[in-house]
């Protein structure tokens, strides 16, 4: 199965990272292009932005980043968008606005950014796993990608793992 055929079967599986670890370990897929309305791989030099709604990842009473905004790279696939193909700040903060206008109770408070190089560097302890990175582009957004965790190491050593990702991700865009 090709890497497009393998991303196609598991669009919208809340086990995805699961499934594409499984199927292609040691994030093989992350060199080829996923997508078919994908611009190509993501490369180490992007920067990609998690885009962060209210109440799911930001706290409003301490104002800060949830751990539930990194979740996701551990099941069904933590979006991000590519700075490089989305275009600018202000496309990244309109993103931001249409996503949250989308979901019923939900706000977009700010964005953050993390290198796709200083996202692949993390490591967990004795093979404890990692984050691959795929362009995962839709014709109307092709600017997607998805991180997913690997299934490597125990429960809590990915968990951590995870909160390293958080720290990874420190550039800032404010909503307004």
């Amino acid at each position: 199965m090709s890497c497009q055929e393998l991303f196609a079967s598991v669009a919208n599986d809340p086990k995805k990272s699961e499934k594409i670890d499984a199927q292609s370990p040691n994030c093989a897929c992350e060199a080829h292009s996923v997508s078919p309305h994908s611009p190509g791989p993501v490369t180490d030099d992007e920067t990609l932005w998690r885009l962060i709604l209210s109440p799911v990842h930001y706290d409003l009473a301490t104002g800060k980043v949830t751990e539930a905004a990194f979740d996701d790279a551990s099941n069904k696939g933590m979006s991000v968008q590519r700075l490089v193909v989305t275009g600018s700040e202000d496309d990244i903060r309109q993103h931001g606005h249409a996503r949250a206008a989308a979901k019923p109770g939900r706000s977009f408070e700010c964005a953050i950014g993390a290198t796709a190089a200083g996202i692949r560097a993390l490591r967990g302890p004795e093979d404890g796993g990692r984050f691959c990175i795929y362009d995962t582009a839709h014709a109307a957004d092709p600017g997607h990608a998805d991180v997913c965790q690997t299934r490597h190491g125990s429960r809590h050593t990915r968990a951590q793992l995870r909160r390293e990702l958080q720290k990874q991700f420190s550039l800032l865009i404010h909503p307004a």
